[in-house]
């Protein structure tokens, strides 16, 4: 049977993954229903950031309406003041630290890592999970300063608080 180059990359892999599945537990339904709930657990982070920008995008479309009131006889200016903002944010690097300043992370305006620096007396080979936690959280505050930036510039053009972008 010819799967075509996208059914071979995908269905051969898959296909081994369903026969392993019923070798463990020999029953066809019941290797359906672990292969299934195994993919959506696999999905579930990029269905739960799916699923946020849904929600997030619906609590904007009032904020976004009372903004484009705002600008209603002036919707170029509106976007020059957006654009200008959007330059700005991504001209700027936002820096965080974690454990005690141990590692440092610096995030672009643009939400992408341009920086790590760890101390080397961090790195200890028998702990190395506590480093990647460090890493983790220097990292994530660095981009909710992003965020903060973010939504400061917006409260300021709009003169409303809590937008969430």
């Amino acid at each position: 049977m010819n799967l075509g180059k996208i059914g071979e990359l995908l269905g051969i892999p898959l296909g081994w993954v369903m026969y392993w599945i019923y070798e463990i537990v020999n029953n066809y339904g019941l290797s359906i229903i672990i292969f299934t709930l195994l993919s959506k657990l696999i999905m579930l982070p990029a269905s739960y950031k799916q699923q946020l920008g849904t929600v997030r995008m619906q609590s904007l479309n009032p904020k976004l309406r009372q903004l484009k009131k705002q600008y209603a006889n002036n919707p170029q200016k509106m976007q020059e003041e957006l654009r200008k903002m959007q330059e700005e944010l991504e001209a700027s690097s936002f820096e965080a630290t974690a454990g005690g300043g141990v590692v440092k992370a610096v995030v672009s305006g643009k939400h992408e890592l341009t920086g790590l620096t760890i101390d080397p007396e961090a790195v200890d080979p028998e702990d190395v999970e506590m480093l990647q936690d460090l890493i983790i959280a220097a990292v994530n505050e660095a981009l909710r300063k992003v965020d903060s930036a973010s939504s400061g510039n917006m409260a300021k053009l709009t003169g409303m608080k809590g937008l969430p972008f």
